[in-house]
């Protein structure tokens, strides 16, 4: 996937990040979501941005 200068995730991530997320809640639950999520995502988000998508999908639920 790529990276911006400065870290920054590139916009097409979002969706991805958020699919991820989706799939391992549904799997998984909320125990430990972060952690299985970053491990999947690791090379592309930041652990920041993870609990950010992961705080609004969430309360989106």
């Amino acid at each position: 996937m790529g990276r911006k200068p400065h870290g920054q995730v590139l916009p097409a991530i979002r969706p991805w990040l958020d699919l991820v997320i989706s799939d391992t809640y549904d799997r998984f639950g909320g125990t430990n979501l972060h952690d299985r999520v970053i491990s999947i995502v690791r090379s592309h988000a930041t652990g920041a941005q993870v609990t950010i998508a992961i705080t609004e999908s969430l309360a989106a639920r």
